[in-house]
């Protein structure tokens, strides 16, 4: 087989066949007829299929009867049955290596932004977030003050969010807490200075509260401003919510150490 792909690499003028793009928008076909095949060609014939190029192997015998030439032609690679079962299979491997290239790049893109993020945040004195490490994930989390429940910073592709998330383990609380706070949503949102998403989530253990704005993630060249904006808004959630969340926290004990 490693002759194979030293024979394709010298072919295509590449030294590994690892970013080899094969039939990049082209539907092209091969086929090879000869009396016999041997074991090279046959692996590079099974190769090629399994990288998504239409490959096939006939097996030419010519028979006299009397004046007469007759050919039998078979297809020995794929086989008529398999053909559709080889094909399928490598068009799902090229869609799971395509989702899987996706996924890998957006990790990367994650874990730079976050670096940037959080280099800048520390810079501005945003303290909630000092120690936090940067990741693959798509959010990052900065405490309140208040068990289970956090400042979040979401990164997405075509959008950024802050959010006051309330995940608390008990269900029963979280849902309480959000409750008290839509109680004051008016206020709260006056203080705020925009309006809020507000979402209970009752099939959820979880509640949030959160600001969306449409940003295209995935542009580098867009990070300063989703920066600016994500520190600005996260700012203002903190100002908005810490006392009021610090209060039915209190409450909350009062209300638990009673029962």
């Amino acid at each position: 087989m490693f002759q194979v792909e030293n024979t394709l690499c010298e072919f295509l003028d590449e030294d590994s066949l690892d970013e080899v793009v094969l039939n990049g928008g082209n539907d092209q076909r091969l086929m090879f007829i000869a009396a016999n095949f041997r074991k090279e060609v046959t692996a590079a014939v099974l190769w090629l299929l399994g990288h998504g190029i239409r490959a096939q192997c006939f097996r030419v015998v010519p028979h006299v009867l009397g004046e007469q030439l007759f050919i039998d032609l078979q297809q020995i690679i794929p086989t008529p049955e398999a053909a559709d079962y080889m094909i399928g299979m490598a068009t799902k491997d090229a869609e799971e290596k395509s989702a899987e290239d996706a996924q890998r790049r957006s990790h990367k893109l994650r874990l730079a932004f976050w670096e940037q993020t959080l280099e800048v945040l520390r810079l501005r004195g945003l303290s909630r977030f000092d120690n936090i490490s940067p990741s693959k994930d798509h959010w990052l989390n900065g405490a309140t003050g208040v068990s289970g429940c956090t400042y979040a910073l979401i990164f997405l592709k075509n959008n950024a969010r802050v959010e006051l998330v309330l995940h608390r383990p008990e269900a029963m609380e979280n849902k309480w807490l959000f409750d008290e706070l839509l109680e004051q949503k008016d206020r709260l949102e006056s203080q705020f200075g925009d309006k809020l998403e507000w979402k209970r989530m009752d099939d959820n253990k979880s509640s949030k509260i959160q600001l969306v704005h449409s940003f295209d993630g995935y542009d580098p060249s867009t990070w300063p401003e989703i920066i600016d904006w994500m520190e600005h808004n996260v700012r203002r959630l903190e100002d908005t919510f810490s006392k009021p969340l610090d209060q039915l926290n209190q409450e909350l004990k009062t209300r638990t150490s009673a029962t």
